[in-house]
C-alpha cells in the first residue's frame, strides 16, 4: 500500500497545514512511505527487517554497520546512500535543507585514538558526496565521524574544524527512536487514519526529537575537536 499516493490529494488542501509547512512534509512523509511499502505495513516482513538492522547498528562489522546507517537514514526520512566503494563516505543522508556524510569506524579500537588520517579522510567526503551527485551543490551539510573512540591525536586536532563526532551508542540511540517512530506511523497506517496520517507522523517524530530540524540542532553529535 503507497499511503502517500492514496493520500496526496489531502496534501493540496484539506489538511489543516500551512503551505509552506505542507511543502516541507510532503517530500519527507513521501520517503516514510516509500520505506514503509517496502517493509510492510502488515505482516512479519516488518519485524523482521527492524530486527536485522537493529542487530547490525549495534554491532561492530563495518559493512553491516554501514547498511544499517543506510535504513537509519530511510527510517528518518531522509535520502540515504552508500556507494560502498574506496574513497566515498560510508553513508549519506539528504534531508530537505541539510545533508550529511558520514564517516564510520564501528570497529576501531575503543582505547585507541581517532587518527589524522581518519579525520583527512572524512574531511574530504563533503567534496566526493557532492561531485557524485548526492548532495545537491549548495547545500548545508554536515560530516559525521561515527566511533567508538573518545580521544583525538594531536595531530588530528589541528584538522578537525567542524567535524561532528557521535559514539556506537549515540547512533543505537538514535535508532530505537526512529523504529519507535516508525513503528507508530505503521499502526497509524494500519488502522486506516488517512485523514491525519501525515500530520500525526510529523508530529510522532517531533515529540520523539528526531524531525530533520530537531536532528540538525540537537543530535549531530558534538565537535570532533572537544575530545579528549
Amino acid at each position: 500500500v503507497r499511503w502517500y499516493s492514496r493520500i496526496k490529494s489531502m496534501l493540496a488542501g484539506q489538511l489543516d497545514l500551512e503551505a509552506e509547512e505542507r511543502d516541507a512534509i510532503a517530500p519527507w512523509f513521501e520517503k516514510i512511505d516509500d520505506l514503509l511499502a517496502r517493509w510492510g505495513t502488515r505482516g512479519s516482513k516488518y519485524a523482521t527487517r527492524v530486527s536485522e538492522v537493529d542487530a547490525w547498528i549495534k554491532g561492530t562489522s563495518p559493512g553491516q554497520f554501514e547498511e544499517a546507517l543506510k535504513s537509519l537514514g530511510l527510517m528518518l526520512g531522509a535520502s540515504a546512500h552508500r556507494q560502498n566503494v574506496a574513497g566515498a563516505p560510508d553513508g549519506v543522508w539528504v534531508f530537505g535543507d541539510y545533508s550529511v556524510v558520514i564517516e564510520a569506524k564501528s570497529d576501531a579500537d575503543p582505547d585507541g585514538a581517532v587518527s589524522y588520517d581518519v579525520v583527512r579522510q572524512a574531511r574530504m567526503h563533503e567534496e566526493r558526496a557532492t561531485r557524485d551527485g548526492l548532495v545537491p551543490a549548495g547545500h548545508d551539510c554536515m560530516t559525521l565521524l561515527v566511533t567508538p573512540q573518545t580521544r583525538l591525536d594531536t595531530d588530528a586536532r589541528k584538522i578537525a574544524g567542524d567535524i561532528r563526532v557521535a559514539s556506537l551508542d549515540d547512533v543505537a540511540r538514535l535508532f530505537d527512536r526512529a523504529s519507535n517512530a516508525l513503528s507508530q506511523v505503521r499502526a497509524l497506517a494500519v488502522q486506516r487514519n488517512e485523514d491525519s496520517l501525515v500530520s500525526k507522523a510529523a508530529d510522532t517524530y517531533s515529540r520523539l526529537g528526531i524531525s530533520s530540524s530537531a536532528l540538525h540542532a540537537d543530535w549531530m553529535g558534538k565537535k570532533l575537536s572537544d575530545l579528549a
